[in-house]
């Protein structure tokens, strides 16, 4: 059924047959009626089976690709690295991206939190979380979130995932933090008299 509404001329949809108003056809110059030849509704559907065969041909090349390629160089650092170090890019003629994954979320957290190389290698190379009381011990990698004021942008510290977690919802909800602290106390009294 059509969803169309304007009733000036009507058309025949070349693939499901039916008869539409013009403005559910997109417009075509070449055409005599200057419409395309189907209906927006069938053209989409056709662009997105087409995408999706795309899309499933591009996998099958990327992991046939990556059986056969074991190493790649990273543009920037410059290393020899097995291919699954890199993420895919269709674009590329080897569907990896120019950099290693590493170099790729250095850059981009570089330029997230305008950071200077000096200053991110610094808080990466930090061992322990730095919120007091945490201690947990940091991999420098995966496990280094990059604490920052969403306001402001300006780096604080460089935290565990559970601290850099906790810190922002407590920012969101600073008039709760009492009440809940009073809650967990109430609840503390009630099972040591139990």
């Amino acid at each position: 059924m059509s969803t169309c509404t304007k009733k000036d001329e009507l058309l025949r949809c070349s693939k499901c047959g039916e008869m539409k108003p013009a403005d559910c056809f997109y417009r075509n110059k070449s055409r005599k009626k200057g419409r395309a030849y189907e209906c927006k509704a069938c053209s989409s559907a056709r662009n997105k089976k087409r995408c999706e065969a795309r899309a499933k041909e591009y996998d099958k090349i990327a992991d046939a690709l990556l059986e056969v390629c074991y190493e790649k160089v990273c543009r920037r650092c410059k290393r020899l690295l097995p291919c699954r170090m890199f993420s895919r890019n269709p674009h590329s003629p080897d569907y990896l991206y120019y950099y290693c994954r590493e170099c790729d979320s250095k850059y981009k957290r570089k330029r997230q939190y305008r950071l200077s190389d000096e200053k991110l290698d610094e808080m990466l190379a930090v061992e322990e979380c730095q919120m007091p009381g945490c201690g947990k011990k940091l991999d420098g990698k995966k496990g280094t979130h990059i604490d920052h004021c969403h306001k402001t942008g300006k780096v604080r510290a460089a935290l565990c995932r559970r601290c850099n977690q906790m810190l922002g919802h407590i920012e969101k909800n600073l008039h709760l933090i009492q009440p809940m602290l009073d809650y967990i106390a109430k609840h503390k009294a009630d099972n040591e008299s139990e």
